[in-house]
């Protein structure tokens, strides 16, 4: 265990040889010390499902996460939920035992990213034709990634549109509409959404 070990050296003599005086030494016996591999975490968007982390630690000893930032991103066991927009920070623990040291924590952080969109609505004729928006972040400048889906059949994501990372424009085309009823369709990405209104004839 943990503490001051002492040990003492004895020589009871004989008949020629009295009893040596006996001499102790003491020394420490501590806990052995240990490391926590953390790797950074990729910066993410509000919006996407929950994801796992991990950690190791020297001593093979289970690392424990916490979230340093609850109000964006929370942890059950290793599995982090976006709450909202900002910095994210996670510290991974690792306690100890009886033969290891508690370790350093190590923190990671990244940023939770909102997904904005240039051009929230936007009506067009009823011939087909071609356009764009633009997806951006907020915090501005973060780069994360992103994906984008239409729900109508005759709106169509451009080649290269439907995911990606950082701000893009996101280019569309739109089919003529062969009714003299207006129609609506949408892009919507993992936190921002396009309406897209088609003219009748």
């Amino acid at each position: 265990s943990v503490g001051t070990c002492t040990i003492q050296a004895t020589q009871a003599g004989n008949a020629n040889y009295a009893a040596a005086t006996p001499v102790t030494q003491s020394f420490q016996v501590i806990q052995v010390g240990q490391t926590i591999t953390f790797g950074a975490l990729s910066n993410q968007l509000l919006g996407s499902a929950t994801f796992s982390i991990g950690a190791t630690a020297s001593s093979g000893l289970a690392v424990s996460f916490a979230s340093t930032t609850p109000a964006v991103c929370t942890l059950s066991g290793n599995t982090v939920t976006l709450v909202s927009s900002g910095q994210c920070s996670i510290q991974a623990t690792q306690a100890g035992n009886a033969t290891y040291a508690a370790a350093i924590p190590v923190t990671q952080s990244f940023q939770v990213a909102q997904a904005t969109i240039g051009t929230t609505s936007l009506t067009v004729g009823s011939a087909a034709g071609s356009n764009s928006v633009e997806i951006g972040f907020l915090p501005i400048g973060t780069v994360a990634p992103w994906s984008a889906t239409a729900n109508a059949a005759w709106l169509h994501l451009g080649s290269g549109s439907a995911s990606g990372t950082g701000a893009a424009i996101i280019q569309f085309t739109i089919d003529a509409n062969p009714s003299t009823t207006v129609r609506a369709g949408a892009i919507t990405t993992d936190s921002g959404r396009s309406e897209e209104r088609r003219a009748g004839k």
